[in-house]
């Protein structure tokens, strides 16, 4: 049975996209360079970041779409 993978919603650019990509890796998630990817999966935990929008993020978040979301 596949587990379902945790989503973290970030921004796909704007002034929190990086802090917030590094602030996951300080926690030790690694991910691979997004490139155009909207979804990267994360190599060593059971999580993937999904680059959206701002102020898409909540909206991800309340339909299920992403399970947590990082916002300013």
């Amino acid at each position: 049975m596949k587990t379902k993978k945790i989503r973290i919603a970030i921004q796909s650019n704007g002034r929190l996209s990086q802090p917030s990509l590094e602030y996951l890796k300080s926690r030790g998630l690694q991910f691979k360079e997004s490139g155009r990817n909207l979804v990267v999966p994360c190599l060593n935990e059971n999580f993937e970041i999904l680059y959206v929008r701002n102020g898409d993020i909540p909206t991800y978040v309340n339909s299920g779409v992403a399970d947590f979301g990082i916002v300013g």
